[in-house]
């Protein structure tokens, strides 16, 4: 163990793991490929249940900031695929493996409930090796430009890229009636792609990604898809009223935790009645840095206590008055 995972050590209360992440730490600085990584309390939910941050796009930023125990350096430099190989194991830890959703069948139309295990979920490895500047090159299969091929260089997606995409999506997003159009395509690659044919004039990429034809950018996009590190989250379902074989990506983002605003009050009052309840003589401050599963067991332990004590005065009350009435 290094000083640094010594120290760690020392001053964390808190467990903490150490997992593995998809891109083999090839991106980063340190080339470390794995993290050790804090398991979710009540601090961190107060972060996932904020209108404020989960609008502004930065709850789960400052979740990764407040998980990542040896991170060094700019956690918006964290890529998207890490960092949701990290949600992943968050989410299951804390609240479980098993993940309900509702679909609707494309065949039949009918909805009904469905659920998958995150264990299930596959790593999307390294396949395809980046080149010395830590870009992919992708050669456009039909797009020339005066007669030559043309060569996307484009780097794998980073927190600030993701921030920086849904900001410019907002502000670039045109109404036509009640109907929303969005850009993401065109600003995803404006974000992503750092040159063409050599070239990494701003002006020259706009104008060509305008140009695209659109085969060639869908077969951009899957390469993109495919080579770019982090978690698989396409589920396969059957449909429970004609059989037929749904697949559905899960949106690995806020809303993976299933928590909500209203989760908020609900935690805090777990935190209020261990504190009262609890006869380990715990603080508000030693609930609130207790790991999900671990206050979510204490709270189950207080219940059934409290549920045992209530049986046993209940009891202890009717025989009092079955004793009085016979006499």
């Amino acid at each position: 163990m290094s000083e640094s995972h010594r120290k760690i050590v020392r001053e964390n209360s808190v467990p903490f793991d150490e997992i593995s992440i998809p891109s083999r730490g090839i991106f980063y600085e340190d080339k470390k490929e794995t993290f050790l990584v804090k398991y979710i309390t009540a601090k961190e939910e107060n972060l996932l249940t904020s209108p404020t941050l989960i609008d502004s796009g930065r709850a789960l930023e400052m979740l990764m900031s407040s998980s990542l125990l040896d991170w060094e350096g700019d956690i918006d430099k964290l890529l998207i695929g890490d960092r949701d190989a990290f949600m992943v194991y968050l989410r299951s830890t804390s609240y479980g493996d098993k993940i309900s959703f509702t679909i609707k069948c494309s065949n039949c139309q009918v909805e009904s409930e469905s659920s998958f295990n995150l264990s299930g979920l596959e790593m999307k490895e390294i396949k395809d090796m980046p080149d010395e500047n830590l870009e992919y090159t992708f050669v456009m299969p039909t797009m020339k430009i005066k007669g030559e091929s043309v060569v996307i260089k484009f780097k794998p997606k980073t927190l600030a890229d993701e921030r920086r995409i849904i900001k410019t999506v907002e502000k670039e997003a045109r109404k036509i009636g009640d109907l929303k159009l969005e850009n993401r395509i065109e600003v995803t690659y404006r974000n992503q792609i750092t040159s063409i044919n050599g070239v990494r004039d701003v002006g020259l990429i706009k104008r060509v990604i305008k140009s695209m034809p659109l085969g060639d950018s869908a077969k951009l996009r899957a390469y993109m898809d495919e080579v770019e590190p982090g978690v698989d989250n396409t589920v396969r379902t059957a449909c429970n009223s004609c059989g037929h074989v749904i697949e559905n990506k899960i949106p690995i983002d806020t809303n993976f935790f299933g928590l909500n605003p209203e989760y908020r009050q609900h935690m805090m009052d777990e935190v209020f009645l261990i504190t009262y309840y609890g006869k380990g003589g715990f603080s508000r401050d030693d609930v609130f840095n207790m790991p999900v599963y671990e206050r979510r067991w204490v709270m189950q332990r207080i219940q059934e206590e409290v549920e045992k004590k209530n049986a046993a005065d209940r009891q202890a009350s009717n025989k009092a008055r079955s004793q009085a009435k016979s006499k």
